[in-house]
């Protein structure tokens, strides 16, 4: 038997234990290639390998029930949204990083100064080896700068009236 009629007597094996279709059966059987080259290579009958096979993707489904789906760090709004857009093919950006003065419910941007950096990290570092105020310990926050804060203004759209 050669090995396509092997895989062939497979999909119909899995596809007649779990009721289904047998395109259904061969996505199965694609999605797990190594139980298919160890059984072909160990001479394994179809029926093993069908049954070796569903309870891979049993298992394999059953981790993905499992794992949460992941968390959202942010959401983007708005010019933020736009200045991600902008800034993602540039080596160089122009970052806003905020001076943040307390902690909490308290907390304060005292100024905002515009550095032009590689990363967030370096703008931020840049924007406290060069701040000069005489505030204690302000936090420096680097974001992307918006096309509004660099001075852009929205164009009209053509046929609009003004």
């Amino acid at each position: 038997m050669k090995y396509f009629e092997w895989e062939g007597s497979v999909t119909e094996a899995v596809a007649e234990i779990m009721a289904i279709s047998s395109s259904a059966a061969s996505g199965i059987i694609e999605a797990q290639p190594f139980y298919m080259q160890q059984s072909w290579g160990n001479g394994m009958d179809a029926q093993i390998t069908a049954a070796r096979i569903i309870e891979a993707a049993q298992m394999e489904a059953e981790e993905r029930a499992e794992t949460p789906a992941p968390k959202q760090e942010r959401m983007l709004f708005g010019d933020e949204a736009d200045a991600h857009a902008f800034w993602k093919n540039k080596e160089w950006k122009t970052y806003a990083v905020d001076l943040v003065q307390g902690r909490g419910k308290k907390e304060k941007v005292v100024r905002t100064m515009y550095v032009r950096a590689r990363t967030g990290l370096c703008a931020a570092t840049c924007a406290k080896e060069n701040d000069w105020s005489r505030n204690p310990k302000p936090r420096y926050v680097a974001r992307l700068a918006g096309p509004l804060e660099l001075g852009c203004t929205p164009s009209v759209p053509k046929g609009a009236a003004q």
